[in-house]
Formats: structure tokens, sequence, C-alpha cells
């Protein structure tokens, strides 16, 4: 049986005391899973244009399988913007909702998909027609040894000045105790002039004191080991 998920708006004006909060009022803009390829098991939050238009990201459903980035009108109506494909070239499961720059391109990440399988950091650029969008992966977890850039996000990314993205993955990194378990603090410094790489810096490595005991809680993100 095909699990459904609600997307759910509220309207908050204030936040005095009651009476006043009891007048809040839900209503439902838009319910996933009602067509095979809809999106389905949204993670996260969203982010809002604007002109009131909400993005948000699903880790399943669409034309693939895995998963999402949508938009959904003030009115409820909804588009898939983006259905990821995974494998080597395209990154799968979006966890992290977007962020949005000032020129209206969306950022992400996914939790795994790309050439080592454990993840991407994902561009989605608005076409001249103002409707549709093209998807460009811009880093590629995992390409160095033992994964010391990190590896799998499960949150979105931060736009910092000068359009510079930062975010964390609850993986990788250069612990001296957990090894792959530790996880980092990411930035990726847009290409320069006639450029085309982002350039990727880890900014912190977790776990680099050694815990009394080890717990993994498969909720918290990072660090996981220590």
């Amino acid at each position: 049986m095909q699990k459904q998920f609600a997307f759910l708006a509220l309207a908050v004006c204030a936040l005095p005391p009651s009476p006043v909060l009891a007048q809040r009022t839900e209503r439902v803009l838009y319910i996933f899973g009602q067509a095979s390829n809809d999106p389905s098991s949204p993670q996260d939050g969203v982010i809002a244009d604007k002109d009131g238009n909400l993005y948000g990201t699903s880790a399943a459903g669409g034309a693939h399988g895995d998963g999402t980035v949508f938009k959904i009108t003030a009115d409820g109506q909804e588009q898939v913007i983006y259905s990821f494909a995974g494998g080597a070239t395209d990154g799968a499961v979006p966890d992290g909702g977007v962020a949005m720059d000032d020129k209206g391109n969306l950022f992400g990440t996914t939790n795994v998909g790309g050439s080592k399988d454990d993840g991407t950091v994902f561009e989605l650029s608005p076409n001249p027609d103002g409707k549709t969008y093209t998807e460009k992966v811009i880093y590629f977890f995992c390409p160095q040894k033992d994964c010391i850039d990190g590896r799998q996000p499960k949150a979105g990314v931060v736009i910092g000045k000068n359009d510079v993205l930062y975010g964390t993955t609850q993986l990788g990194g250069t612990s001296p105790f957990y090894n792959l378990l530790s996880g980092v603090v990411w930035r990726l410094t847009p290409p320069g002039k006639h450029e085309t790489i982002w350039n990727e810096t880890v900014l912190h490595n977790f776990c680099q004191k050694k815990a009394t005991s080890v717990f993994v809680p498969m909720d918290i993100t990072p660090p996981l080991g220590c």
C-alpha cells in the first residue's frame, strides 16, 4: 500500500498568548503520492520565494524513484522541478531541503548517488521559459582516499557571501578514532573566472577526541560515532 504524505501550511500571524493562538487554522496545500511519479517521503522543510511559491525535496518518488525537487504554488499547484536518477552521474535521495540564491538558482545535497555513491551537491538553474530548470552536479563526495572530504550528506546547504556554499556530511573525514564514522563541515567555493570546477574545503572534522563510549543514533547528523 502506497503511503501518502501531506504538505501542510499553517497560518500564523503572531505569537501572543491564547485565545489568539486558538484561532490558528491549518490548510493542506498538497498531498503527496497521488500518482506513480509523484514525490513521496519529504524529509525536510521548504523555502519560499518572493511570490510565495514553496520549494522542497522528497527522498523518494519522481520519474526514477530516487527523489525529487518540487515546487508548490500558494494555491496548491505542484510541479516536479527535477527527478533524480542516481547512478554514477546523478544524485539520489535528497534528505535535506534546498537553498535559493538571489538569481533564483536552487542548491542542495543528495545522500547517495554520484561517482562513488556517497552523495552529491547539486545546482538547479531556472531556464529562460521561467518554468523548467536545468540540473548540474557541482560536487561528487568521496573522490579522495578514505573519503576525507566527507560522504553521505543528510542536511542541505547554506549560501554565504559570494555564493559560497556550506554544509555537513554524516560520514567521512579524518577522525583518528572512528575513521569513516566522523563527518565533516565543508565549504564549496564557486569557480573563478575561466574556471568550471567548484572547490571543496573541509573546515572541520568531527570526532577528534575519543569518546568513552560509542553510540550511533541514526537520526543525528553529525557526528554519528562520538
